[in-house]
């Protein structure tokens, strides 16, 4: 692994900016921009679209994202937000009377309502993780299993605090005890490695528009194989099924999907605005090595966590600490204006409850870390 120089000048970021959020939305790419424009330009000449462009870059995307995550081009659907993909996961996988669903206390939204409906409507429930004291959230889980947990969602960083859960340790536990496991890696895909060949999830689930460094309204579902033969899509379209590229024979209609995880696939996949950025975005991360890319975050996280402590304020213990991702809290409170004070210094950062979250990326420099450094001390003097 290598330590990647300061990536700014592929952003259009003045230097005045001091952008260390990319947990709430990353910017895009100037060349990632430059493909979307492009895209968008493609529309103004419909006639030279032809029934192939609908099939090709959906494909280039599915195969990036895959050799992300050490999945196949085959195992990839697109969708435009974690919530849809939620919701495939949850009118898939059975979950009887009685049982229980397990979730991280205080996690994303979009990973929970579709389950609190789902447990409604089948007399389970939702078993709730409660935030652990000692910050180790994997044991945490381990210890909430119990024989009625059925179905166990997680993501590989919480994304209020940046809390890791280790998913080796759990997807074991979970193959033993026969539970099925839904990832939302949203807030760590693109930074921290994840092999699907070894953590076997039934369902992952990412947006594009944080640490991918893609658009919004953008995503990738990781079906496993078991569910590609007969695994129910969440709405009825035409493209995710044999003899889709036949246009001109569009009205033989069939009741037959795609045999793999295109028949997940959202409603106008072929998005010609979108999908250049996507795929613009992800080239570039397989340009800088996922795993550089996290060993470069560590190091500036890690640093400028040691001058937050200098401060006063506290965090996860590294063991139990995403490496792009600094939680951060002070004895003394947050003030209630926090954020308005460090943004009108340009400075952005987020708050989630208690927690101070700054999520630097490669565009960050000395600077950034400099000045947020020193509005913090001045608050806290």
């Amino acid at each position: 692994m290598a330590l990647i120089e300061n990536q700014r000048n592929l952003f259009e970021i003045p230097d005045d900016i001091h952008y260390l959020n990319c947990a709430y939305m990353s910017p895009l790419l100037k060349q990632a921009s430059k493909a979307g424009q492009n895209g968008i330009k493609v529309k103004e000449s419909p006639w030279k679209i032809t029934p192939p462009d609908f099939f090709k870059q959906p494909d280039q995307a599915r195969s990036l994202f895959s050799s992300l995550i050490n999945a196949n081009t085959h195992d990839i659907a697109l969708i435009p937000a974690v919530s849809y993909g939620t919701a495939i996961a949850a009118i898939n996988l059975p979950l009887q009377k009685d049982q229980k669903v397990l979730v991280l206390a205080d996690e994303f939204p979009s990973n929970l309502y579709a389950w609190r409906v789902k447990a409604g409507q089948q007399g389970a429930s939702i078993k709730t993780v409660s935030r652990p004291t000692d910050n180790d959230w994997t044991s945490a889980v381990l210890e909430a299993l119990d024989d009625q947990v059925q179905i166990v969602v997680l993501p590989h960083t919480h994304w209020a605090d940046g809390g890791q859960l280790k998913l080796d340790e759990i997807a074991d536990m979970l193959r033993q005890k026969g539970c099925a496991l839904v990832l939302d890696v949203t807030q760590s895909l693109g930074v921290v490695s994840l092999d699907v060949q070894t953590i076997k999830p039934d369902f992952l689930i990412c947006a594009t528009y944080k640490w991918l460094l893609g658009p919004y309204s953008m995503g990738f579902l990781y079906a496993d194989s078991k569910y590609q033969q007969t695994g129910h899509p969440l709405e009825q379209g035409w493209i995710n099924r044999p003899g889709a590229e036949n246009f001109s024979r569009l009205v033989d209609y069939t009741d037959s999907l795609n045999p793999d995880a295109s028949r997940f696939d959202m409603g106008e996949r072929s998005n010609f605005q979108l999908l250049p950025v996507v795929i613009s975005a992800l080239e570039q991360i397989h340009n800088w090595g996922q795993a550089n890319i996290e060993s470069s975050l560590n190091h500036y996280a890690s640093e400028l966590l040691e001058s937050l402590m200098a401060l006063g304020f506290t965090s996860y213990n590294k063991a139990f600490r995403s490496p792009h991702y600094l939680g951060i809290q002070h004895p003394d409170g947050l003030p209630d204006n926090l954020l308005k004070v460090l943004s009108d210094k340009q400075i952005y950062i987020s708050q989630r409850g208690d927690w101070l979250r700054i999520t630097p990326h490669l565009y960050n420099h000395e600077e950034d870390a400099q000045a947020l450094i020193a509005a913090l001390a001045s608050i806290h003097a």
